[in-house]
């Protein structure tokens, strides 16, 4: 299992939020999952996972040990407004991700066929 470590905290009074900077240990596994990170900020915290979101991850080169950024909001509903569809959308379960992705397969609009061209006329040679 991995460690999580808040090494940074502070208060954004404009945004109504905590914005954390965190470093992961996970040694012998692999990158842990945002969800997962959320889900454990958010045991650690006390708040609902509508409010909490992890706005960066990524494993530092060569270590077993990652780096991000996370939010937490005093309100899930201004969390709503402020948090930008793609990040919602990473920090979302497996589960509801995956029938996301699936639904919007199905839902795509067929592409366009090109339009027939006019055949070009014939020009003639010079002798």
């Amino acid at each position: 299992m991995s460690q999580i470590r808040v090494i940074g905290e502070r208060y954004n009074e404009l945004l109504k939020r905590k914005e954390l900077s965190l470093l992961i240990d996970h040694d012998g596994s692999a990158t842990p999952k945002r969800f997962d990170v959320r889900k454990d900020l958010a045991g650690k915290y006390g708040v609902s996972l509508d409010s909490c979101f992890v706005t960066k991850l990524e494993t530092l080169t060569g270590t077993s040990r990652a780096a991000g950024r996370a939010e937490i909001y005093d309100d899930p509903s201004r969390a709503k407004l402020i948090v930008p569809k793609h990040i919602r959308m990473r920090n979302l379960p497996p589960e509801e991700a995956s029938k996301l992705k699936e639904q919007k397969g199905a839902a795509e609009k067929p592409k366009k066929e090109p339009k027939a061209r006019a055949p070009k006329k014939a020009t003639p040679k010079k002798a």
